[in-house]
């Protein structure tokens, strides 16, 4: 694997979401062999849900249904999803610190200002028109709503506690 791949995996420049199925296999397979810590291993297919919820929320005319339409998201996404915006590690990841890079880096994968703004004004957009989905938008409506009302509350809120899950 290239190490510009794995960069771009971590800055964000490239969704892991996007990576082919037999590639992300095989990674996942190789990275405990590898010394990867196997606990945060696990963690990338909620690091994939977040970046099709984010990407969903920040983009411009995404065609296909809406992440949250298809399916219940677990306790681990909402956690990944409060860490990128709210800044909020995931419990189970607290105790890992993140390596010293060079250069300057993100000391956590939050999006800037102005996404969140993007990303909670077109959730509460989403939410208003699932509603008017009727059957067909029941699910998309009530995980969109919860993720609205957090909104800018805080990381428990969204994942869980108060909000979301």
């Amino acid at each position: 694997m290239d190490l510009d791949t794995v960069q771009g995996w971590e800055s964000g420049r490239r969704p892991l979401a996007n990576v082919r199925a037999g590639v992300l296999l095989e990674l996942r397979r190789l990275l405990p062999a590898l010394g990867a810590d196997a606990g945060l291993v696990r963690w990338m297919d909620a690091a994939m849900d977040v970046d099709r919820i984010i990407a969903a929320g920040v983009a411009v005319g995404t065609d296909g249904p809406h992440p949250l339409a298809g399916w219940v998201y677990t306790r681990d996404t909402a956690h990944m999803l409060a860490w990128a915006l709210h800044g909020t590690a995931p419990p189970a990841l607290a105790g890992h610190s993140p390596r010293p890079r060079r250069g300057p880096v993100a000391a956590a994968p939050q999006l800037a200002a102005a996404d969140r703004t993007v990303f909670f004004n077109h959730l509460r957009g989403t939410t208003e028109a699932a509603a008017r989905q009727g059957e067909g938008g029941v699910l998309l409506h009530r995980q969109a709503l919860s993720n609205a009302a957090c909104g800018y509350g805080s990381a428990s809120a969204l994942a869980g506690h108060e909000c979301g899950s």
